[in-house]
């Protein structure tokens, strides 16, 4: 939410504005937000929401201190050991996740989130999945790289690209 490129911080608070509006409209008991991050969205919904059981899962990244009320997870299993003592997750959200995986990761990422909702009939109207093919990964956000702004303008080098034509780049 408070990245230093003013794109990924627009993008980071209009996705957390839209989705609080959309958390605010029904009732829940518990949420998991899969590939958490630092714990940022999780903080902002139990800052509005504080009647609910919220958990996060990221394998990677550090939780932030303001986040250190909320569990979050690194190991899948402790996501299952969790719901298996504490029910299903009504809400499971993942936000600027599986565009990083291969096709065979999501398919078994999706499998496993499927397994902790109840299982009850489809209720979404809509699914929207932007994928931004060149786009900088969320990690490439983060941190200052002064060689990216050296680089900035200059061709994609050939011994990366090959005879690939990518889009984007």
């Amino acid at each position: 939410l408070n990245s230093k490129n003013s794109l990924a911080r627009f993008a980071h608070r209009t996705r957390s504005k839209v989705s609080m509006s959309l958390l605010k409209k029904r009732s829940f008991t518990s949420l998991l937000d899969f590939g958490c991050g630092d714990g940022n969205f999780l903080s902002l919904v139990h800052s509005h929401m504080n009647n609910s059981s919220f958990i996060g899962y990221e394998p990677y990244m550090e939780t932030k201190q303001d986040a250190a009320k909320i569990k979050i997870y690194k190991h899948w299993n402790e996501v299952i050991y969790h719901c298996k003592s504490n029910g299903f997750f009504d809400v499971i959200t993942c936000f600027e996740v599986m565009e990083h995986f291969s096709k065979e990761r999501q398919i078994r990422y999706f499998d496993d989130i499927k397994k902790l909702i109840p299982h009850h009939a489809p209720k979404a109207k809509r699914v929207i999945y932007l994928f931004q093919s060149g786009g900088p990964a969320q990690m490439e956000l983060f941190d200052y790289k002064p060689r990216l702004l050296e680089m900035q303008g200059t061709q994609l080098p050939d011994s990366v690209r090959g005879n690939q034509r990518l889009p984007g780049m």
